[in-house]
């Protein structure tokens, strides 16, 4: 009958809805996830960065030394 009809197919969208907003809080989980996965590599990029000038810094220092050596 058609109040069979209606209530299947209202029951229907029911379960997609559901099943819809599952999929949204999945997506919102996985996305707040990757966010802290980019947080954390942007830190290690940055402790990375420091790591590199220090060694520059070392590297020029040592050069400097070096060329005193040469000049004795």
């Amino acid at each position: 009958t058609a109040m069979h009809e209606m209530s299947a197919t209202v029951a229907e969208v029911a379960r997609n809805a559901e099943q819809a907003s599952q999929a949204a809080s999945n997506a919102d989980r996985e996305a707040r996830d990757g966010d802290k996965v980019v947080g954390e590599a942007i830190v290690q990029i940055e402790r990375l960065a420091n790591e590199v000038g220090r060694s520059a810094d070392a590297m020029n220092q040592l050069e400097q030394e070096s060329d005193k050596i040469g000049k004795v």
